[in-house]
């Protein structure tokens, strides 16, 4: 092939990279704006926030537009229109190796809020952001806020030093982190200053048929006036399975400073586990189709009653631990409750003082009792005595009542039991709209009661079509959630 066929071939192969490079550029600029557009749209028909002003101009390997965010509550009522935040953004579709489209977009101040907010960048940029689509359709952004002051009259002032997020997406996830290097806050009363704050949260596919999302919360120093905390950590995880809902969060506390007293590794954790999920569904929908509690809905009541009828059915389970150090010793507490599910699951009747069982304890030094300003526990019956440890256990079960392992018949608290009961009957009767008196515990064996279960209420029923009921032996034989370690 002589030098002039080559220099035609590579002409034709230019042309046909190119048309072939804007067609594909031109396909996938008309496929963001159509995202963008759908995006903007499910976004307005949720509520709480609002997109208007939305304007977007394509071009053939890239765009621009900008659109104004203001939020909203449940009902649908908007902050004022200068409050609503500004977002300008610039979209490249030319496809290469990081993805088909990147894009980079500003987030302006309110003008209400200019005045009050300012940026050390000197302009009203409130954050940039940094993204780009990939191949398989996920979405990575970075996003950086410069430092800000926001002032509250003439001696209050909040203090942000320059942050960083990142967020990404996936096909079934969604992962959020911030970092916020510090905060310090100024007032009349007080100073405040908080340093190392970091969020992180995930969500994988969190729908009707599964999912789990997390969320934790970590500062890692803050002081208040004389008092000073480091080490706080939050975190809370959600796991939706099987038509049920488990949810543990846990508290953690390196330590805490004060004019009255130390503390040092202190431990919250708290665990709910076999929440039925659909009864979780009814509640949502009911509260978000009459705007909270400020507008209900036709038959709201009697919906939120069929739900908790329902998560009685199943049964549920919770755990709560809580230790800490203090100068004068340490304490250990932990109760744990257990609703079991009634013969005949859902539609069987069940009554929640029978199904109720309760297995609290708490231990702690008898110099931080003393110090506490506590009279002598063992001698008034309360607790019990191994060494310099005292300890106090509480059962419930049956309708009966027991504290250090007697009856509370014969402790200081009196005959708890039927108490207990009582109030757990006036609750099931109030939330179920009945006002009958408790009828005597059924004579039957469970056997029995389980072969003639009762028929379900009609709005229980209605509750119930959102997801299958669940079985007796589920509830019954689900293994103990454990909220902290």
């Amino acid at each position: 092939m002589d030098k002039r066929n080559l220099v035609v071939a590579a002409l034709v192969g230019t042309v046909v990279v190119s048309s072939t490079g804007a067609a594909l550029s031109a396909w996938t600029g008309a496929a963001v704006e159509r995202e963008l557009r759908a995006g903007v749209e499910t976004i307005n028909q949720q509520g709480g926030l609002r997109i208007s002003e939305f304007t977007h101009e394509r071009g053939l390997f890239s765009a621009a537009g900008q659109f104004k965010v203001q939020s909203g509550g449940a009902c649908g009522e908007l902050v004022p229109g200068d409050a609503s935040l500004l977002v300008t953004y610039h979209v490249s579709h030319v496809a290469g190796l990081a993805g088909p489209a990147q894009f980079d977009a500003l987030v302006h101040l309110p003008s209400a809020a200019q005045g009050v907010v300012q940026m050390a960048s000197g302009d009203d940029v409130l954050a940039r952001v940094d993204a780009h689509a990939g191949w398989s359709g996920n979405l990575i952004a970075d996003i950086d806020s410069p430092a800000v002051t926001v002032t509250a009259g003439a001696e209050a002032s909040i203090k942000a030093e320059r942050s960083h997020g990142h967020v990404s997406t996936g096909a079934h996830a969604l992962q959020v982190d911030w970092q916020q290097p510090g905060l310090r806050v100024y007032t009349p009363l007080g100073n405040a200053n908080l340093q190392s704050l970091a969020w992180h949260s995930t969500v994988a596919r969190m729908d009707r048929d599964g999912g789990q999302s997390q969320v934790e919360l970590v500062l890692g120093h803050a002081a208040v006036g004389p008092a000073t905390l480091d080490a706080l950590r939050l975190s809370a995880t959600a796991h939706r399975h099987d038509g049920q809902v488990d949810v543990d969060t846990t508290y953690q506390l390196g330590s805490f400073a004060g004019v009255a007293a130390n503390v040092r590794q202190v431990r919250l954790g708290w665990g709910l586990k076999g929440v039925d999920a659909s009864a979780l569904d009814v509640v949502n929908k009911t509260l978000n189709d009459s705007c909270g509690w400020q507008h209900p809905a036709a038959g709201k009541l009697e919906m939120l009653r069929a739900a908790f009828q329902r998560v009685v059915a199943r049964g549920v389970q919770q755990d709560l631990k809580v230790s800490g150090q203090f100068d004068q010793g340490s304490v250990d507490a932990a109760v744990a409750m257990r609703l079991q599910a009634p013969p005949g699951a859902l539609g069987g009747t069940g009554r929640l003082a029978d199904q109720l069982t309760v297995h609290a304890s708490l231990s702690a030094s008898r110099q931080l009792a003393a110090g506490a300003g506590l009279p002598d526990l063992v001698k008034t019956g309360f607790a019990t005595q191994v060494g310099e440890l005292l300890s106090t256990t509480f059962d419930y079960a049956g309708g009966r009542a027991r504290l250090n392992g007697r009856a509370t018949g014969q402790s200081p608290v009196g005959d708890a039991g039927p108490l207990i009961a009582g109030a757990l009957d006036a609750l099931q009767h109030l939330l179920a709209g009945d006002t009958h008196e408790t009828p005597a515990p059924a004579a039957a064996s469970p056997v029995e009661a389980a072969a003639e279960p009762a028929p379900a209420p009609v709005a229980l029923q209605a509750a119930a079509e959102a997801a299958p009921a669940a079985p007796a032996s589920e509830g019954a034989s689900a293994s103990v959630a454990t909220a902290s370690h």
